[in-house]
């Protein structure tokens, strides 16, 4: 598939459809098969664990100067 957007853009996608429940897992490998021009694709989806909570977080992909486009995706509610 062509992705028209860039690279951060359809890790932050994958990254959301993650978080808000659409998906199970991220598998970038996948990605990277599946998409056109996805060579650093692997770097943005790379997992860090925040120390304080726990949490996981992506910080490669989201700087202090990235612009989320795909955070209001909503919740999945399964079964609906």
């Amino acid at each position: 598939m062509n992705w028209n957007g860039n690279q951060k853009q359809l890790a932050e996608l994958f990254v959301e459809l993650q978080k808000k429940g659409w998906i199970e897992k991220i598998d970038s490998n996948t990605i990277a098969k599946i998409f056109t021009k996805t060579n650093s694709i692997k770097q943005y989806l790379k997992p860090a664990q925040n120390k304080s909570n726990k949490k996981v977080t992506y910080d490669n992909l989201y700087g202090p100067k990235y612009e989320k486009i795909f955070d209001n995706i909503s919740h999945c509610t399964k079964g609906s």
